[in-house]
This record gives structure tokens, sequence and C-alpha cells, in this order.
């Protein structure tokens, strides 16, 4: 129902490239208000492909989703994604925020 929630966060975790595709488009058409539709990228399965999470969060970030959000049950600096934006460093990247 519409006025329900302020916004929504589409839980599109694959490893599979040509899904999370699908899977954004079918968050896409479903949704009431893509500008209120954050996109979750399931970090946590793709650790050991980092070139996958990136290319899956720079689809995101193009799908003009209100966010990217990556899903992980441990710290995304145990393997380098500076590609997609996260630095490696001592300092949690919330610490900025």
């Amino acid at each position: 129902e519409k006025g329900l929630a302020d916004g929504v966060l589409a839980m599109c975790y694959t490893l599979e490239e040509d899904r999370f595709g699908r899977l954004l488009e079918d968050a896409r058409e479903k949704a009431w208000d893509w500008s209120r539709t954050g996109i979750g990228v399931g970090a946590y399965a793709l650790l050991d492909k980092p070139e996958v999470f990136i290319r899956q969060w720079e689809a995101c970030e193009a799908s003009g989703a209100r966010s990217c959000v990556a899903l992980h049950y441990g710290s995304l600096l145990e393997r380098d994604f500076s590609e997609a934006g996260f630095q490696n460093s001592s300092v949690s990247p919330s610490a900025d925020a």
C-alpha cells in the first residue's frame, strides 16, 4: 500500500551477472517509487569474485536507485574492492559519516 513505508531495499543477491540485471529490472518494475528504492548487492557471496561485485555495484549505481548497499557478514576490507569505491584502511568507512 502506498504510504506504508518510506523506502525499501531490494536484495539482489546472486553470483550470476545476467541474473543480477534481471533482478534489478524486476525491482524497478515493481517499485512504486524508484527514487525510494535501495539495492542490496550480496558482497558476502562475492569475496572471491571482486570483479563480479564491482560490475554489479556499477550496475546498481547506473540504475538510478536511491542507494546501493553492500551486504556482508564480515568486513569488506577482507578483499580489494577499491575499484568499487571501498578503500582498505584501518578506519571504518562509517567513521567519516
